[in-house]
């Protein structure tokens, strides 16, 4: 068993919550998502590792919790592996949302985020949306600046604002679009691709030596998989069914430090700078 540790990190695409789950290393079953370094971003799933004996064993199935900002994007990779499409994963992502969830303000998309981003040929598409924030400003109430910070564009500098910055939801619907033409793809050519499943969620997760038992809530249907992945954020209920409720505190570091996001209409002093 795999169980590796979960822990917060700012909210952005180069560091949340496993953009990719590195698959290298597993002893057996139960896979929970662990934050990769930057190097792992270069990694593209061997034929070795996702269909260990082709002549006497089905591909894996792999279950991923959470079809937000990382779901998506890592059954797309998993996808990419150079196996015949046959022989490719059966990918299944579930969701308790009716959707895939596209709430959430700005997300900055840095260094590995970006490495990501150019694999996937979706730089050019999210360039396109972002938001054109410049900077950041610090004003008064008569809106005198007195401070002021510029995105930087070189690549080289982390500032408040980063060159690549888009609304969550844009970014959801980008990955979530790129992983529904993917799986078409191997459809087509004979493989399972993903099965999306909105509106339910898992309230059981059970492993044996061989394999994981997933109950799911709504359905009350237990399914077997190879790999469970937990891609559901920060409060990931599937990080408190591995570990248990009463250890979750030990693998997430409480700041106390809290902040509120909102969205509300253009003024007539906005600028396209952050202020």
């Amino acid at each position: 068993m795999l169980r590796t540790q979960l822990a917060p990190y700012k909210y952005n695409f180069a560091s949340s919550s496993s953009p990719l789950a590195y698959l290298s290393r597993y002893h057996s079953s139960l896979l929970v998502v662990q934050r990769p370094r930057v190097s792992d971003f270069s990694y593209k799933p061997s034929a070795s590792l996702l269909h260990r004996n082709h002549s006497t064993m089905a591909p894996p199935s792999i279950l991923i919790v959470g079809c937000g900002v990382a779901g998506p994007i890592l059954a797309t990779f998993l996808l990419l592996s150079p196996l015949p499409a046959s022989e490719k994963p059966r990918i299944t992502i579930l969701e308790r949302s009716s959707g895939p969830r596209i709430q959430g303000q700005g997300v900055d998309i840095r260094g590995a985020g970006l490495t990501i981003i150019r694999k996937l040929g979706l730089e050019s598409t999210i360039r396109a949306v972002t938001t054109k924030e410049e900077g950041a400003m610090f004003v008064d109430a008569s809106n005198r600046v007195w401070a002021a910070f510029g995105a930087d564009r070189s690549g080289k500098v982390e500032t408040g604002t980063a060159d690549v910055e888009i609304m969550r939801g844009r970014l959801v619907d980008i990955g979530y679009r790129k992983s529904k033409a993917v799986s078409d793809e191997i459809q087509r050519e004979g493989g399972a691709g993903i099965e999306y499943v909105f509106g339910d969620s898992a309230d059981s997760i059970e492993q044996d030596d061989q394999r994981v038992h997933v109950r799911f809530s709504k359905s009350q249907e237990t399914r077997t998989f190879d790999f469970v992945v937990g891609a559901d954020g920060l409060h990931s209920k599937t990080r408190k069914l591995v570990f248990g409720e009463a250890a979750d505190g030990d693998r997430v570091k409480r700041l106390e430090m809290y902040s509120a996001f909102f969205s509300m209409p253009s003024g007539p002093t906005d600028s396209t700078y952050n202020r």
